[in-house]
């Protein structure tokens, strides 16, 4: 993975990724609420083929693991794209999730203000509007020979991934979860991006950001991912 114009480095999201697994107690018999660490890491588990995944987290029942990233502000539906291929590959960010254990899943992704973002040109503070939705998938694509501009939110589109479930945020809330069944141990694929609400016009990626649709409705937009292994 390259740190070109799409994968960007959230300076504030490595750093939350390094000091995840120390920050979080591990569990013990009586205590409620505490938890196993999970590891994550800002990397590619699969860097030459397949999705350029941002993030690898690994986790097992009993655990939770966080992170802060940055994805594009209409990514995860992006109004230009065809039907059945509304996603915009390189504006979401990938995770790459290893359960380790079977376990059902609770993800919360909302959005997240100060997050900064590594450009050409030197570090760049996230927006914070972002309305967040997110898909999940069982499997990594990790041979595909090249990433497609475009997939499917709500259903497979690469050989490799089977489409589970989404959670498209219909309301525009700032924070959605989704909740999974059990699921068996290996590995899954979540995409993270932005949903804002249907527009008759939407503005141009060269509008003036202090007007309100502008900013909400173009940009990079930080977030916060939590995974819960139950």
């Amino acid at each position: 993975m390259t740190l070109d114009g799409s994968r960007r480095l959230s300076a504030c999201a490595l750093a939350m990724a390094l000091m995840a697994a120390p920050a979080i107690a591990r569990a013990h018999a009586g205590q409620a609420g505490w938890h196993l660490p999970g590891e994550v890491n800002f990397l590619d588990p699969a860097p030459i083929d397949g999705i350029g995944y941002d993030w690898t987290v690994e986790i097992v029942r009993g655990g939770v693991a966080s992170l802060v990233g940055t994805a594009e502000a209409k990514s995860w539906n992006e109004p230009s794209f065809p039907e059945d291929l509304k996603g915009s590959s390189k504006g979401v960010q990938w995770i790459a999730l290893d359960l380790v254990t079977p376990a059902k899943l609770l993800i919360v992704l909302e959005r997240q203000q100060g997050v900064l973002y590594q450009t050409i040109g030197g570090s760049t503070m996230a927006r914070g509007e972002l309305t967040p939705a997110m898909s999940l998938y069982r499997g990594w694509d990790e041979t595909s020979e090249s990433e497609q501009e475009a997939f499917d939110n709500a259903g497979s589109f690469w050989a490799p991934l089977d489409y589970l479930e989404n959670a498209p945020n219909p309301k525009s809330r700032s924070r959605v979860i989704l909740r999974t069944k059990l699921l068996t141990q290996g590995h899954y694929t979540i995409a993270v991006g932005g949903n804002p609400k249907v527009l008759q016009s939407y503005p141009a990626g060269d509008c003036d950001p202090l007007d309100q649709i502008c900013y909400a409705y173009t940009g990079r937009h930080g977030y916060k991912l939590t995974i819960y292994a139950k």
